[in-house]
């Protein structure tokens, strides 16, 4: 009998119930050595893997600066012209690219040779920044008291502030455009850290650091770990008390036909393909089917079908397990199964169909966590854990629906230490990857999305940090100098009135991270850098620090008020820094009729959050 004729067959002789087919193989179709599984990338097959450090562009005096390079936008292009200028005095030349990215720090890191251009390999976007805010505001609530446990640990979000890093998939693709430009070479990387929550510079004795702010962190860690058992244990009894795991059939015609997946066919596929055991009961074996379809929607994506249909063409299916297959999707009325059976033409495509299904959980199943849980036991193991923490980490776990509240104490409090565990692992994997040694990493809190919007290696060893009480003293010394007939006085009260409402509540979090540096062996230098006058906006700390022709320099974001430029490179002077550059500084609404009245580019930029350093990245050795 043919291949066609027996399905035929089997339709004919009313076979096709699927409660009622047995299938003539009890052993899995599918072989521990499938060559496409052994093709996955490490943190899809294994435990940790293996991390090469990366010799990226540094932000501090170190930094002779060869190239800058920014989008082709509007505001990115007017100030490109103002820092040519100033790189034909400091040695730097200045390249515009056509990737659409205003933001061009965001999506990318530089090697310092520029042959290489870092990006991570997974996008915190979606849902999953939803639920990591909801992790870090979680404690917002709860009194913050200096010296208590997990004080301003959050950083900004331990104030209630739920502003994220991370860009889409599409903003870190468009990283490509760049390296073709310049012949560079694309290369992911573990950590998914933006460009503007990572500064790297050199400490006296010549060796590297590297600070990250902790969301990038807590980022890492969650998004390579999608399938610990927690998380699907979580994920699972959220999918099935919203019923998205399997619907029920329709009851108008045509009957029968369900809206997704039917768990018998699951739990059928998953036996033949050996991830059910063959003693297992029936509660077993839905559980196992439950977690297949919670591991599909944590996981799988429309970039996996190639990967899909590259294991479904290396299957060799049993042609009589191949006919039941097709005989058991064919009855309980798949969704996606529309073939008819009794038509020859037909046969080839369900035999695809049934081919791709079975791919799919071997892809699927086959699917790992990025850390080993005996990598994450041995730490577990060997950590000292603070009961407040464990406490606080459950309510932040819950809270991001990484842990299932109705879970028992003991599983929480197991669940918490590990992912305490999985985050010293992350840290080390990421001073590996960054090129430093795990002592010269600083993980600080979050003063805001990015880090380098408040803070900037500075000398060898130095990093500037923003300080409300240090801006407030220069406000002071402008307002002195400034007749209070200028009409620019009333936003100086403005801006002082600003300054003393946030300073109570933001000083702490600036001193918290002065700590964190300074744990590393890292001087801090409070700033005058950051502020708002109700109507413009100024930032000197997000801007570039290098060595060039002239010596030590420093090229940051131009107020429209010139008293507060003058103010702050006076500051820098006494930082060794003589020669400071203000850029940014044309009409806003000459350039590209977005900005306001009276403000300039570089205003325009931070009124939307970033400045000259988020729309520049440079060669740097």
């Amino acid at each position: 009998m043919n291949r066609i004729t027996s399905v035929i067959a089997l339709l004919v002789a009313g076979q096709a119930y699927a409660s009622d087919i047995v299938f003539p193989n009890d052993g899995p179709i599918i072989f521990p050595d499938d060559p496409i599984l052994n093709r996955l990338p490490d943190n899809q097959t294994n435990g940790l893997p293996v991390v090469t450090p990366l010799p990226l562009s540094i932000d501090d005096i170190n930094n002779t600066m060869s190239a800058v390079f920014l989008s082709s936008l509007k505001e990115s292009k007017a100030v490109a012209e103002e820092l040519s200028e100033i790189g034909k005095n400091e040695g730097f030349t200045v390249k515009l690219t056509d990737d659409g990215e205003l933001w061009a720090e965001d999506n990318k890191w530089m090697s310092a040779d520029g042959t290489k251009i870092y990006r991570p390999a997974i996008a915190l976007e979606g849902s999953d920044k939803d639920d990591l805010a909801a992790f870090t505001t979680a404690l917002s609530s709860e009194t913050q008291t200096p010296g208590s446990t997990g004080y301003l640990r959050e950083g900004h979000h331990s104030l209630g502030q739920k502003e994220m890093f991370g860009v889409r998939s599409s903003n870190l693709d468009n990283a490509k455009v760049l390296a073709e430009s310049i012949g560079a070479k694309i290369e992911k990387t573990i950590s998914v850290i933006d460009g503007g929550n990572l500064l790297v510079g050199k400490k006296e004795n010549g060796e590297p650091y590297a600070i990250v702010g902790r969301d990038s962190v807590l980022a890492t860690t969650l998004l390579h770990n999608t399938l610990t058992p927690e998380r699907i244990d979580v994920v699972r009894a959220r999918l099935k008390t919203d019923n998205r795991l399997y619907y029920p059939p329709r009851e108008v015609p045509p009957f029968g036909i369900v809206y997704g997946p039917d768990i018998n066919v699951d739990i059928k596929l998953l036996e033949l393909t050996g991830f059910i055991k063959k003693d297992a009961n029936t509660t077993q074996k839905e559980t196992q089917a439950e977690n297949y379809r919670t591991r599909v929607y944590l996981t799988f994506s429309f970039n996996d079908f190639d990967t899909i249909d590259k294991i479904a063409s290396e299957l060799n299916i049993p042609v009589e397990q191949l006919n039941e297959l097709m005989l058991l999707f064919n009855e309980t009325h798949h969704t996606d199964f529309q073939f008819d059976l009794k038509d020859p033409n037909e046969i080839k495509k369900a035999e695809e169909f049934v081919k791709r299904e079975i791919a799919k959980i071997k892809f699927v199943m086959a699917k790992k966590p990025l850390y080993s849980a005996s990598a994450i036991q041995q730490i577990v193991n060997n950590m000292h854990f603070d009961v407040v923490e464990v406490t606080q980490t459950i309510t932040q776990l819950q809270a991001g629906r990484y842990l299932n509240k109705d879970q028992s104490p003991l599983y929480k409090e197991e669940a918490a230490k590990k992912f305490l565990a999985m985050n010293e692992l992350t840290k080390d994997i990421m001073a590996k990857e960054l090129g430093v040694k795990r002592k010269n990493l600083a993980v600080v809190a979050q003063p805001a999305f990015h880090i380098d919007m408040h803070m900037r290696p500075l000398n060898a060893g130095e990093v500037m940090l923003n300080d409300p009480q240090t801006v407030l003293s220069l406000i002071n010394v402008v307002m002195r100098n400034t007749p209070k007939t200028d009409p620019f006085y009333p936003e100086l009260i403005k801006a002082k009135e600003n300054l003393q409402k946030e300073s109570r509540k933001y000083q702490p979090l600036y001193n918290k991270i002065a700590e964190q540096l300074a744990a590393i062996g890292l001087h801090v230098n409070r700033a005058p850098a950051v502020f708002h006058t109700g109507k413009r906006y100024v930032n000197f700390i997000n801007g570039i620090v290098g060595h060039g022709t002239s010596g030590a320099y420093y090229i940051t974001n131009a107020s429209s008020f010139e008293p507060f430029n003058e103010a702050f490179a006076y500051y820098l002077q006494g930082q060794g820094i003589t020669k400071t550059y203000f850029v940014g500084k044309a009409d806003s609404k000459t350039v590209s009729g977005r900005g306001k009245d009276g403000e300039n580019v570089a205003e325009f930029l931070l009124r939307r959050q970033g400045g000259l350093d988020c729309i520049t990245t440079h060669i740097a050795q």
